[in-house]
């Protein structure tokens, strides 16, 4: 019996998701149940393995849609949380921006104003 492909489970709809895990989780319930009373059978746990991956796959959808519309919730925000935000090393999270790179001490400010740069001239 094959299982759930993750690429058909994509298309469906939140509600859909929510509804075939419940059906997985009842089956996966029914089966423990006949192998407690009835004993394990051969098909049964072929099944049983089918069965918990198959919820598996459905949860992992519902966790990458979520965490898709979080992202897509996020898109533009000046501030967005340690999740979405890329991953690099220490030193590149700890850099200084390109403003903060051009930004001057105001006392270096305040001369380069005063005192501009002179432009000079030959006289030919």
């Amino acid at each position: 019996m094959p299982g759930l492909k993750a690429k058909d489970l994509v298309g469906l709809s939140q509600e859909d998701l929510q509804r075939k895990l419940a059906d997985l989780k009842r089956e996966l319930l029914s089966l423990r149940t006949m192998k407690a009373t009835a004993g394990p059978v051969p098909e049964r746990i072929a099944r049983f393995r089918v069965c918990k991956k198959d919820v598996a796959r459905v949860l992992t959808v519902i966790n990458q849609k979520a965490r898709d519309e979080a992202r897509a919730a996020f898109e533009g925000a000046e501030h967005i949380p340690k999740t979405f935000r890329p991953r690099l090393t220490h030193a590149m999270r700890c850099q200084l921006t390109e403003k903060q790179k051009r930004l001057l001490p105001s006392k270096l400010m305040k001369r380069k104003l005063q005192f501009p740069k002179l432009k000079y001239a030959v006289k030919v």
